[in-house]
């Protein structure tokens, strides 16, 4: 319909006497019609197989972890329904480490519980005590979430940081209160003044300790506006440590002692002698702890002989420490073992997708053979994206990326920074190529970038960018600790510059703006009308041949 659509009418008029009709222009006359796509901007390869890249992002304010599962049942579903020679796999997922550091906290509450039953059982000696502590864990762990939740925070590393911290400290408390309630029974307490004694005399004591590390966190909640992007980093971490040691006290206050006199009562080797093969192993224990003691006490009286000199170790060990400091150093954020390696490649401006691409499989073929060890690679996959920057970034034709996906930190054969290592000697076959390394350990925290930055200020831009560049080759030359030194000037994108003869466009009554946008339309395309067929709407481009 469009090919047959008349747009002009040649000729026509009286000749030899007889009027000759006017002959139809067709569209079909000076225009080639047919239905096709789009030019290619982006390209994708997954092993070598081109492929389609499907971006999946969750709405501010929801739960990034449900999302991706509900991601996978869609993949799981569309699986089904592709055509048999399509493959639909999942590439990466930033809702990897959040999943894995939630199985390590609930990894950490067992395995702190486990230990906290293993060690009361050799200090007391006892089940019910043990049972008591061991209660104590997964009770404040619970009120922590439900304050977190009333709070509006979520799950994610900082707080899940705070609670391994928390975890480790939950118990201290608790312990503290119920040896002192068992030493009273052991005196021959009964239950409740056992219960009330042995409380009160530890409050003071556990409510300063407990308080000296509260006050470690809470100024990080209390100033959060003040301290700007690590207030809003670390107030997750702080709150989680801060409400967890509270509770861990308000159970060691009021639910330790109600345990362990009514629900579950102490008794020791008075109350309820041992009979048995289990006399032998008490009584190993308890000489064991009776040397203990008694080694203690001999050292402490050793040091309080020579109260100076130890003083002065003291004090020589706190000077050591404060001038390793300098020495250490200082950073942002730690480096983590990452599990996948990014090198993104920008071409000059102006490079053509093809072109771009092709030095993407070259350079492809090149990583491939050298990231093998024993003659098998040491990849799970790589992904090539050529006409984009990578994910969730958008770039023109002259950039892309090579994504390698290694296997999980214990079963890699060889580190992401040993893969950086050897990637880097192949840069310099590529002059006029700029390479970059991101972090990628699937976190979607941007916490990526480089480590120094260079700023030139200049009113000559020009001259800027003939500086920059010599500091950049002197930082190559001179550094070799300093990687991929680039210049975040660019050049300009090459371009034509069309004079036009005003006069003869003035006469022809044409403008800049019109010759302009007939260029435009010759080169780049115009959308003439659109084609509607049922519930699909196609555009129709006006353009010159290649």
């Amino acid at each position: 319909q469009i090919s047959n659509t008349v747009i002009s009418y040649a000729g026509g008029g009286v000749e030899n006497g007889k009027i000759q009709p006017p002959i139809p222009i067709f569209v079909r006359d000076i225009a080639n019609v047919f239905t096709g796509y789009a030019d290619q901007t982006t390209s994708v390869y997954v092993d070598g197989l081109e492929a389609v890249q499907l971006q999946v992002q969750k709405q501010s304010g929801k739960n990034s972890v449900q999302v991706a599962k509900n991601v996978r049942k869609r993949i799981q579903r569309i699986s089904n329904e592709v055509p048999a020679d399509i493959k639909v796999i999942e590439a990466f997922n930033t809702t990897d480490q959040i999943e894995y550091s939630i199985k390590h906290v609930i990894s950490s509450a067992c395995g702190g519980i486990l230990l906290v039953v293993i060690v009361l059982l050799i200090f007391l000696r006892s089940i019910k005590p043990t049972v008591i502590i061991a209660l104590s864990i997964p009770i404040s762990i619970l009120f922590t979430l439900l304050a977190m939740y009333f709070n509006g925070m979520t799950l994610n590393m900082m707080t899940l940081a705070g609670l391994f911290l928390g975890i480790g400290m939950l118990v201290d408390n608790s312990i503290v209160i119920l040896e002192n309630i068992f030493h009273y029974r052991e005196k021959g307490a009964k239950l409740t003044p056992a219960a009330i004694l042995g409380t009160q005399e530890m409050i003071v004591a556990i409510t300063g300790s407990t308080l000296t590390s509260v006050c470690v966190f809470l100024p990080l909640i209390m100033f959060k506006g003040l301290l700007e992007m690590p207030g809003e980093m670390f107030a997750g971490l702080a709150f989680t440590v801060v409400f967890s040691l509270s509770i861990s006290l308000f159970v060691a206050l009021f639910l330790v002692p109600v345990l362990s006199s009514h629900f579950l009562p102490i008794v020791t080797r008075k109350q309820v002698p041992l009979t048995g093969s289990w006399v032998g192993i008490d009584t190993f224990f308890a000489n064991f702890f009776l040397a203990l003691e008694n080694g203690y006490r001999g050292l402490v009286k050793k040091i309080l002989k020579h109260k100076k000199f130890v003083l002065f170790v003291m004090i020589l060990i706190f000077i050591g420490s404060v001038c390793l400091v300098p020495k250490i150093g200082y950073v942002f954020m730690p480096e983590e073992a990452e599990d996948n390696v990014t090198l993104s490649v920008t071409m000059p401006l102006g490079t053509s997708l093809a072109e771009t691409r092709s030095k993407l499989k070259e350079l492809e073929v090149l990583a491939k053979a050298e990231l093998q060890i024993d003659g098998e690679p040491v990849y799970r996959k790589v992904t090539l994206n050529a006409g984009g920057g990578g994910r969730f970034s958008a770039g023109g034709s002259n950039s892309g990326s090579l994504r390698f996906d290694l296997p999980k930190w214990r079963q890699q054969k060889m580190t992401a920074d040993e893969v950086k290592t050897k990637l880097r000697p192949f840069f310099n076959r590529y002059p006029g190529v700029r390479f970059g390394f991101r972090s990628g350990n699937n976190m979607g925290g941007g916490m990526g970038g480089n480590p120094i930055d260079i700023v030139l200020k200049t009113e000559d831009l020009e001259k800027g960018k003939i500086i920059a560049d010599k500091i950049a080759d002197l930082i190559k030359e001179k550094l070799p600790q300093a990687t991929e030194a680039s210049v975040s000037l660019n050049n300009g994108l090459p371009q034509y510059e069309i004079e036009l003869n005003r006069d003869r466009m003035y006469a022809l009554g044409l403008t800049a703006a019109t010759v302009g946008n007939e260029i435009k339309a010759a080169v780049d395309g115009i959308t003439a009308t659109q084609y509607k067929e049922g519930r699909n709407t196609y555009n129709v481009v006006l353009i010159f041949k290649e």
